[in-house]
């Protein structure tokens, strides 16, 4: 099973509303608007490197996406700024039934087997609730049904012979190096106050001052305790609002 291409889905259109406000840039150094330059100014640390500034921001980020992706909203996390869908697709190889994922497959949303112009969406499976192999479950048939994952790779059954895999994912945001500059941090502008102030706490255990100790206290209104709470997974959790809300009848019997 060698290294396989997975293409992601490009955009076809972008809804952009009027007076819409962008969200924080990586670095602005002739504004002095960007995340780095604020993250020099909250810490008071003016001769932080290119380098420490984006590997700080950078955990900042893989934090942010944490919280993000299982928040377990329906309408699902993904960068502003993503030029692509979070879909991507590569073609079935004759015979084989696993598939290496790409790096960023981090949270697996469906998977489905296209072949011509017939969809199948696959059910998800495991070998430990079986007694016999999987192979032998599913027996032999050019039409997957299911999919299992093992590690870094999903495998398909029964082991198709054609067509497409096309997988929905939900992915974090992408990496700053030091020499990036007015590129979006591509999450909401109401959230973007959080990425300094993260890197910042991440500083604050180097420099070992007091400034740790009240930065953390103020994430905790941004993440919450425990793995629970917070204003970030809160909005992710409730942001769509196109479902009607359920009302639920009380018991109206007066008791004896």
């Amino acid at each position: 099973m060698g290294v396989v291409a997975w293409e992601c889905l490009y955009h076809s259109h972008t809804i952009v509303p009027n007076n819409i406000t962008m969200s924080l840039t990586y670095s602005d150094s002739s504004t002095l608007q960007g995340a780095v330059q604020h993250l020099k100014y909250i810490s008071g640390q003016d001769s932080l490197s290119n380098n420490d500034a984006a590997r700080l921001i950078n955990m900042a980020m893989d934090d942010y996406s944490s919280m993000a992706m299982l928040s377990g909203g329906d309408w699902k996390f993904d960068s502003n700024s993503s030029t692509t869908n979070p879909i991507a697709t590569t073609p079935v190889v004759s015979g084989q039934a696993s598939y290496i994922l790409a790096s960023s497959f981090l949270v697996v949303d469906r998977v489905e087997y296209i072949n011509g112009s017939d969809t199948t969406v696959l059910q998800q499976t495991d070998r430990r609730d079986s007694s016999r192999p999987l192979s032998e479950v599913y027996g032999t048939g050019s039409i997957p049904r299911a999919f299992d994952f093992d590690g870094n790779s999903i495998s398909l059954y029964p082991t198709p012979v054609s067509g497409t895999i096309k997988v929905y994912m939900i992915r974090p945001l992408t990496h700053f190096d030091g020499t990036d500059t007015t590129v979006q941090l591509g999450i909401p502008t109401i959230h973007q106050e959080f990425i300094p102030l993260k890197a910042m706490q991440k500083m604050g255990l180097r420099l070992s001052d007091g400034d740790y100790s009240r930065v953390s206290n103020q994430l905790v209104e941004w993440e919450g305790q425990g793995g629970a709470g917070g204003k970030i997974r809160d909005f992710y959790s409730k942001r769509d609002q196109t479902k009607g809300l359920k009302l639920v009848p009380t018991n109206s019997k007066a008791k004896n």
